[in-house]
């Protein structure tokens, strides 16, 4: 995590980047190691709902969906990939709006 952190130079960023930051670096490395990186440096605002949506998206974007993927079988990766790249994008650009008019 420190390696992640020095490579990112992470200034206090506002509400709506916080958010873009949040959810989109949550397709990288998850959306809880993600949240845990940015504290400090975005709104709260922006990290819960960030972290909650970056945790749709890729199989890496959060715990559960590597569990249920292993319960279900890979053989779905690509199909709910994706499903879940598409309601992320949409999911990101609701969140964008709301945000906007926070």
């Amino acid at each position: 995590m420190n390696s992640i952190k020095s490579l990112l130079k992470i200034a206090n960023v506002g509400l709506v980047y916080g958010f873009l930051l949040s959810a989109l670096l949550s397709q990288l490395i998850s959306n809880v190691p993600t949240t845990v990186l940015l504290i400090g440096k975005a709104p709260f605002i922006s990290l819960l709902w960030g972290s909650n949506i970056g945790g749709n998206g890729t199989v890496i974007a959060s715990l559960a969906n590597l569990i249920a993927l292993r319960r279900y079988g890979m053989k779905y990766a690509i199909t709910f990939m994706k499903i879940s790249l598409a309601f992320f994008v949409i999911t990101l650009l609701i969140g964008m709006l709301f945000l906007s008019i926070y």
